[in-house]
């Protein structure tokens, strides 16, 4: 799927939304050649009649068909988890940040839901 588009299944509705630029912070570990962060907004609706475990969700990004490096800020609600469960009718939105390499690179989000097939967003950024 590309960013942006929204995907429903037998729980609920997923969405990954278009990449926006993020200004990365200093971080001494990271390799000098991603200079650039892109922040994705995930979004996972419920529409069961069960709280979905925030547990039971993995999320993962490659840049350029290898593992990217995720960014986590807990206090600006950046990280690679849910921030809690999904309760039913509800909705659930965090940013989701990966350092990425200066010239455009092609961007893969994986979601995974305990049980269920992965989902796959694709594009560049």
């Amino acid at each position: 799927m590309k960013f942006g588009e929204e995907r429903t299944g037998k729980r609920g509705v997923i969405s990954v939304g278009k990449p926006a630029g993020y200004d990365l912070p200093a971080d001494p570990q990271r390799s000098k050649e991603l200079t650039r962060g892109a922040k994705f907004t995930i979004t996972v609706r419920n529409t069961a009649k069960k709280a979905l475990e925030a547990s039971a969700f993995t999320f993962a990004a490659t840049t350029n068909g290898a593992a990217s490096v995720s960014i986590t800020d807990a206090g600006k609600g950046i990280g690679d988890k849910l921030p809690a469960d999904v309760l039913p009718g509800a909705d659930r939105t965090f940013a989701f940040v990966v350092a990425l390499p200066a010239n455009p690179a092609e961007v893969t989000v994986k979601v995974a839901y305990q049980g269920a097939n992965p989902l796959y967003w694709t594009g560049t950024a």
